[in-house]
This record gives structure tokens, C-alpha cells and sequence, in this order.
């Protein structure tokens, strides 16, 4: 598939910078992991060579990952590889000339901490109390026009509970699920605009520290 046209289309990011969720350890000759969506999560996926072009088994779910259909890279570039569910993709650039007929490795993907918000609560913090609000975009990279676009925070995330989120830097909200009445929305965003995203961490004094925060923002939309 061609980046930008799928999943990937809509993106956090930072100072003009994509938010990353994952890191990617592993590869195939003549294949370099540019990003992983959060959906993957944790694990060890794999990347398939065959003659059909290359394929993604994402790592989860662990019963039964399912690699996605064989993607043909004729040439030199950027491709997204999708798994079985279309929301857990690769995106990797390939270098033809060096990628192998057939054969397969594993990509150990990993949690990355920072992205969206403090990654840990240092002892200092915890004692004191912090208040850290930062302000994101949401950008469009697809051609098209997207719209019912919604944010929300991931309950499952161990930082869940110290977030709030706003679309407009004044009020900020705690939604944990789609149809959360305090989930942010948007009508619609128009190729290659952004619309903001400010996202605030509140830790309370006397509160316990915590090396590791795992601060996870969810999002949907139409139109690709």
C-alpha cells in the first residue's frame, strides 16, 4: 500500500515531528522499519519475503497473529505493510536490489516512553506535584478530505489517570472510550492541515513516584 492513503493518514506529532509509539529492532536485507502503529503492540512481529512482495504478522493477538497480504515492491521506496487487521501496520523503505526472494525475520517491536507527555514521575515531582501541558497536532498527510475525526485517552495506559486532553487549551477532559461524552472531536480535517491537540499531565503532591509512564492517545476518523 502507498503511505498516507491507509491507517497511517492521520498523525500525532510534535513540533512538526511524528509522535512514535514503538521501536522497531529486526529487519530483512534491504529493508529498513520506518514506524510501527501502536495497534502491533509489544511483541515479536514478522516480515515475509516471498514472491508476492513482502508481508507483515503483526505480534498480537498472541492466539493467532496473522500476516496481512503480500505486498509488491518493485522498486526502491516507501510502502505500508498491513497485517491481517489493517490498523497494525509497518511502514518501511525498501531497497530492491537487496531484498532476499523468499525467507522471513522477526521485528522485536517495544514500548517507547516520552512521546506524549512526562515519561516518569521522579521523586521530586511526586512529592511537589506537577502540572505539564503540551500542546500536539493532529495533521492530515492523506490527499483526501477526512471527517467524524475523535480523540481519546487509553485507559490501559499506566499514565491514563494522570492525563486530560483539549481541543482548545482551555478545557480539558478525561474521555476513555470512543463514545465517551467528553471525547474530542472534529467534523473534519483537509488534506495536509492540522487541527491541535493539548495534553495536560497533573500529578498530585504526596503523589507516588513511578520510573516509567506509559501515556497512550487513541484516535479515529472517515474518509480515506
Amino acid at each position: 500500500m502507498i503511505p498516507a492513503t491507509r491507517n497511517d493518514g492521520l498523525r500525532l506529532q510534535l513540533s512538526g515531528a511524528d509522535v512514535t509509539s514503538l521501536s522497531a529492532l529486526g529487519t530483512l536485507p534491504g529493508v529498513v522499519v520506518l514506524a510501527a502503529a501502536a495497534a502491533n503492540g509489544p511483541g515479536l512481529g514478522t516480515l515475509i519475503a516471498s514472491a508476492a512482495g513482502l508481508a507483515w504478522q503483526p505480534p498480537s493477538p498472541p492466539a493467532l497473529p496473522m500476516p496481512g497480504a503480500s505486498q509488491a515492491c518493485p522498486g526502491d521506496g516507501t510502502y505500508l505493510l498491513e497485517g491481517a487487521d489493517p490498523a497494525q501496520w509497518i511502514r518501511v523503505q525498501v531497497y530492491s536490489a537487496y531484498l532476499p526472494a523468499s525467507g522471513s525475520a522477526q521485528v522485536a517491536l517495544a514500548d517507547l516512553y516520552g512521546g506524549v507527555g512526562i515519561d516518569d514521575v521522579s521523586a521530586a515531582n511526586a512529592s511537589a506535584g506537577l502540572t505539564e501541558t503540551t500542546q500536539f497536532s493532529l495533521t492530515n498527510v492523506t490527499p483526501s478530505l477526512i471527517t467524524g475525526v475523535t480523540l481519546w485517552i487509553d485507559p490501559v495506559g499506566s499514565g491514563a489517570g494522570t492525563l486530560s486532553v483539549s481541543s482548545d487549551g482551555t478545557n480539558f477532559f478525561q474521555p476513555h472510550y470512543q463514545g465517551d461524552p467528553n471525547v474530542l472531536t472534529w467534523s473534519s480535517i483537509a488534506s495536509l492541515a492540522s487541527v491541535s491537540v493539548w495534553v495536560r499531565r497533573t500529578i498530585g503532591a504526596a503523589a507516588v513516584s513511578n520510573p516509567r509512564l506509559l501515556n497512550l492517545l487513541r484516535w479515529a476518523w472517515n474518509g480515506v
